[in-house]
C-alpha cells in the first residue's frame, strides 16, 4: 500500500485530496483544497453506526459493502477525471481507516497507479495545522495594519495582494467583517472554527515572511484567532492608517453599497438599541428605507465606529510606521516601500 504522510503530502506539486468521509463530516472542517467523494453519505453512515453498536462489526461491514457496491463505477470515472490534472491522488478519511482503505484498494485494482492513502487520514493535517502553524508564526511574522472603520484597511490589503505582498484577509477567511455589521456583506455561511484554522494554516503556509493582516479583536464573528496567533499579532509590526471622513464614507460606501439595501442591515442597526437608542435606531431605519446612505455611514460612523475604535486604539500606543492619504494608491504605495525596507532589513 502507497501510504502518504501529510507533511509530505502538503509538499507535491500536482496533488489532489480526495476526502472520502460523509458530506457532514467534510461540511464541518476539511483539507484546504480538497474536494468530497463520500464512500457512505451521512443516512448511511449513521447507518453503519447504529449496527456497529448494535450487531457488531462483522454486520456494520456487510451493511457498508452493501452501500458502497453501486458507487464504485462512479468512482472509477472520477479517478480518471482526476488523472488528467493531477499526478497524485491521495484519499483519506477520518483517521486513515476502512473507507479509504476500502477506495484505494478498488483503485489499486483497476490501474490506480498514481493513488495514495494519507496516513492517520484527516485527524493527522489536523495535528499538523496545530503543530505547525505556531513554528509558521515564528518564521512569518506579521504586520499590523489599524485604521479607523472606512480608511480602507481592505482595499489596501488587496492593493498589497495585487502587487504580490503576502496578505492575510482574516475577515474573508471567517466571512465576517467585524463587529454589528459584520456578517451583512457576506452571502457564504462562516467557517467552523477547525475549518477557520485550517484556512489561516494554509496562508501561513504557503506565503512569504511579513504578512500583512488587519488589525481585529481575537474573536471574528463566529470565530476566533488562536491563542498563537493573536499574540503573534501583538509582536508584529504595526502601521496606523488615516484619512478624512469623506474618504471614509466614499469607501464604506463603495464597498458595502448592496449590502446596505439589504434588509440585514436593519436587523443588524436593530442591534443597536442598547448603544444608540430606540429614537437613534428608528431614525436610521428611516434613513434606510429612503436611502440616505452617505447620512447613514456617517451617523454610524461618528456615533458608533469611531468611539469604538479610540477605546480599542489606546491599547496600541505606538506604531512602526504612520501614513495618511488623500487617494488610496497612495497608502497602498506606502506600505508596500514599508514591507520592502522590513523584508531587506531582516534579509
Amino acid at each position: 500500500m502507497t501510504i502518504i504522510n501529510i507533511k509530505e503530502a502538503l509538499e507535491l506539486d500536482s496533488r489532489i485530496f480526495v476526502d472520502v468521509r460523509s458530506q457532514k463530516e467534510f461540511n464541518e472542517s476539511h483539507i484546504v483544497g480538497a474536494i468530497n467523494w463520500p464512500i457512505l453519505n451521512d443516512i448511511e453512515r449513521e447507518t453503519v453506526g447504529k449496527i456497529y453498536k448494535a450487531q457488531g462489526k462483522s454486520d456494520a461491514v456487510m451493511e457498508g459493502i452493501d452501500a458502497v457496491h453501486g458507487k464504485l463505477k462512479d468512482f472509477f470515472e472520477i479517478l480518471n477525471k482526476l488523472t488528467e490534472n493531477y499526478e497524485k491522488i491521495i484519499l483519506y478519511c477520518a483517521r486513515g481507516g476502512m473507507r479509504s482503505d476500502t477506495l484505494y484498494t478498488f483503485g489499486k485494482s483497476i490501474g490506480g497507479n498514481n493513488l495514495y492513502k494519507l496516513e492517520g487520514g484527516y485527524k493527522s493535517y489536523r495535528n499538523h495545522v496545530i503543530s505547525e502553524s505556531n513554528s509558521l508564526l515564528e518564521e512569518k511574522p506579521l504586520i499590523v495594519v489599524h485604521g479607523q472603520t472606512g480608511v480602507g484597511k481592505t482595499v489596501i490589503l488587496n492593493g498589497l495582494i495585487n502587487k504580490n505582498i503576502p496578505v492575510i484577509d482574516l475577515e474573508d477567511l471567517a466571512k465576517n467583517a467585524g463587529s454589528v455589521f459584520g456578517n451583512v456583506p457576506y452571502d457564504e455561511m462562516p467557517p467552523s472554527q477547525k475549518m477557520f484554522e485550517n484556512l489561516v494554516f494554509e496562508k501561513l503556509r504557503t506565503e512569504k515572511p511579513f504578512i500583512f493582516v488587519e488589525s481585529e479583536s481575537k474573536r471574528i464573528g463566529t470565530v476566533s484567532m488562536t491563542n498563537e496567533f493573536y499574540q503573534a499579532m501583538q509582536n508584529g509590526k504595526h502601521i496606523l492608517v488615516n484619512t478624512n471622513i469623506e474618504n471614509r464614507i466614499s469607501i464604506i460606501k463603495e464597498l458595502y453599497l448592496p449590502s446596505l439595501k439589504s434588509k440585514k442591515i436593519i436587523e443588524s442597526i436593530n442591534h443597536l438599541r442598547k448603544r444608540l437608542g430606540h429614537d437613534k435606531v428608528d431614525m436610521l431605519i428611516e434613513l434606510v428605507n429612503n436611502e440616505k446612505f452617505d447620512e447613514i455611514i456617517r451617523i454610524l460612523i461618528e456615533e458608533y465606529y469611531d468611539p469604538l475604535y479610540n477605546y480599542s486604539i489606546k491599547r496600541q500606543t505606538e506604531f512602526d510606521f504612520e501614513v495618511e492619504y488623500d487617494l488610496i494608491n497612495e497608502a497602498i504605495d506606502a506600505l508596500e516601500i514599508f514591507y520592502n525596507e522590513v523584508k531587506d532589513h531582516e534579509e
